[in-house]
């Protein structure tokens, strides 16, 4: 079986697998296998052969399904996933024989174990996601999926509801181990960590780098001119970033004169304007560790959220890189957290220090043939 066209995401609770498959799968043209979507084979499976597929399927009264201890749950839900793993496969094999699905990536939210996947795939196929074992079990039934509550309510019309609350999260808590969680940790496969401030699109650029599959996006930096000026101040960012855009026309015009003095570009994607940096470039400034400053990065409102940012930062890193600097400074303030998870990402620590009442980032670009993004 040719699997050079399958990848696959393992994981824990609540770290965004499911959302992933469907967004790689939407933004590549490909075909996602979402959670669960073995249950298509459901209806055909022999109980014999697979007794714990079939539990649910062939049950009469619910309330046994929670009334189990955590053991019985625990064990019932291991030997299930071997039977998942045997069913997903034959799933896989037969859509790749398909002909609506030659050349086209396949994205699948698997119960396929780690030692089987290291045999039939490779690390460039694989991605492990993970949450903190804490939010499977402190938040199960927190979401709106109909399943989940739908055992919630099995559990209040039991005869002692609060007994039947606590026994489901031991289960939970044997389910969400720290040696489960530990296990996919360390399973030789790439991870990204569940980032509340990190965008889903910013998680599919994640993936697309883990995986090597190109993001389709061309972000380019072009020069500040006359002629895409006017688009430049027409950008929806912060109002002190955009009344600074606007005021400093002609320090700008100054600038291109000297460009060791600041050197402002638009950022375009696809050749569309979608966002703004200048930045200072004075080799000769006598302090080597204060020559190279990241002084304005801005992305227009209509464009936030979509992986622009975390390209175009590549992008700018790239520039400083290629043209012999050896550190990159930027400062900004304390609570712009989606922005310090980006800068943190791609790699700037905090150095210690103030500038104006933001906090002062730098990146080390000595010693890195190549800065690349990770997940925190």
């Amino acid at each position: 079986m040719d699997l050079s066209n399958v990848y696959f995401v393992i994981g824990t609770s609540y770290a965004g697998k499911s959302t992933i498959v469907k967004n790689l799968a939407r933004k590549h043209g490909g075909i996602a296998l979402e959670e669960n979507y073995h249950d298509a084979k459901l209806p055909e499976l022999d109980s014999r052969e697979f007794p714990g597929l079939t539990y649910t399927r062939d049950l009469q009264d619910w309330h046994e399904f929670i009334r189990r201890t955590p053991d019985e749950y625990v064990t019932w839900l291991e030997n299930t996933k071997k039977e998942c793993e045997i069913v997903e496969l034959q799933i896989i094999e037969e859509l790749l024989e398909k002909p609506e699905a030659q050349g086209k990536k396949i994205f699948v939210d698997t119960n396929i174990c780690i030692e089987t996947l290291h045999r039939i795939s490779d690390r460039q196929h694989v991605l492990v996601m993970l949450a903190d074992p804490e939010i499977g079990i402190n938040r199960f039934f927190d979401r709106p999926d109909p399943e989940k509550q739908f055992l919630y309510r099995l559990m209040l019309e039991e005869p002692d509801p609060q007994a039947a609350l606590d026994n489901y999260r031991e289960i939970l808590t044997r389910i969400c181990s720290k040696e489960s969680y530990d296990e996919l940790l360390h399973s030789g496969f790439e991870v990204i960590f569940r980032d509340e401030n990190r965008s889903q699109e910013e998680t599919v650029l994640l993936a697309e780098k883990i995986f090597g599959i190109s993001s389709g996006m061309k972000i380019e930096l072009t020069e500040l001119s006359e002629e895409n000026m006017e688009q430049c101040f027409a950008l929806r960012v912060a109002e002190d970033q955009t009344q600074y855009i606007a005021s400093n026309e002609d320090s700008w015009k100054t600038a291109k004169e000297n460009r060791k003095v600041a050197r402002p570009f638009v950022i375009c994607c696809d050749g569309r304007i979608v966002g703004f940096t200048m930045f200072a470039f004075d080799e000769d400034y006598e302090d080597p560790d204060d020559r190279y400053w990241l002084w304005r990065f801005m992305i227009d409102e209509d464009s936030q959220g979509k992986g622009y940012g975390t390209a175009a930062l590549q992008v700018i890193i790239r520039y400083f890189r290629e043209h012999g600097a050896n550190n990159i400074r930027l400062s900004t303030k304390e609570t712009n957290t989606k922005a310090l998870s980006i800068y943190h990402r791609a790699g700037f620590r905090e150095t210690g220090e103030m500038n104006d009442e933001e906090i002062v980032l730098q990146l080390d670009l000595r010693g890195n043939d190549e800065n690349e993004l990770q997940g925190d």
